[in-house]
């Protein structure tokens, strides 16, 4: 993924493979291009660095929590009353991950 989004799309070049970028480290990663005039086009681009930039920030959404509703038992003068109280989970309204998320 990170070899698909290294080149920003406005420099019209092709994009680099994924067995050409080797990571080591969460901000450090070494690049393989196939020419030389490809590396010098990328140190000059005056768009690589905000673009590799913006790749390293993090996007905090929010989403609306409540606590879930569970079942109390019956209440009322003949019991007929369903009584409901605050659960100890929280429901959190929003997007849910893929399942690969949850696969290590």
């Amino acid at each position: 993924m990170v070899a698909r989004n290294l080149i920003p799309p406005q420099m019209e070049m092709d994009p680099v493979k994924e067995e050409d970028v080797v990571l080591l480290s969460p901000t450090t990663a070494l690049v393989t291009l196939e020419s030389a005039a490809r590396v010098e086009q990328l140190t000059k681009s005056l768009t690589l660095p905000a673009h590799l930039e913006e790749m390293g920030k993090s996007h905090i959404r929010y989403f609306k929590a409540k606590r879930e509703i569970v079942f109390a038992g019956y209440d009322g003068p003949a019991g007929g009353q369903e009584r409901k109280v605050k659960g100890e989970r929280l429901i959190v309204d929003g997007d849910v991950p893929s399942k690969d998320f949850f696969v290590s």
